[in-house]
């Protein structure tokens, strides 16, 4: 009777609420920084960093090995800065003070919750820097 007019539309709409493959999946943008730019001479420098306006991130070097993450504090969304004490591999947030890891974990409040980082790749003087979005 209904039931075989059903199961067509049933399993339409099963279908139709699947995942898309594309959905799922991360995608990764990556871009680089030419470190013999001299717009990069910062990051040549042990526990030199800066800004990456552009991307809204900040890269640092911290002896010799390089990190990024988002340029904007988990607390309060200010800007960070590397941390230029010797042997600290932190970044601090201009405004709330609080303390991030390479890893973006926090070492020092108020903020509760960690940043987004991303791996630093150097080759030569080119460092690439992959975005999961």
């Amino acid at each position: 009777m209904f039931y075989g007019s059903i199961f067509p539309i049933m399993l339409g709409i099963m279908n139709s609420c699947s995942k898309d493959k594309d959905q799922t999946e991360s995608k990764v943008e990556s871009f680089t920084v030419d470190l013999s730019n001299p717009k990069y001479a910062p990051l040549l420098e042990h526990l030199g960093y800066m800004a990456i306006t552009e991307k809204g991130l900040v890269i640092t070097n911290w002896l010799g090995g390089y990190a990024c993450a988002v340029n904007s504090c988990s607390n309060c969304s200010s800007s960070l800065k590397g941390n230029n004490q010797p042997g600290a591999s932190t970044w601090i947030c201009e405004s709330c003070k609080s303390e991030f890891s390479d890893l973006g974990e926090v070492r020092k409040g108020p903020a509760i919750n960690g940043i987004k980082t991303y791996p630093v790749v150097r080759s030569g003087n080119i460092l690439t820097i992959k975005l999961t979005k």
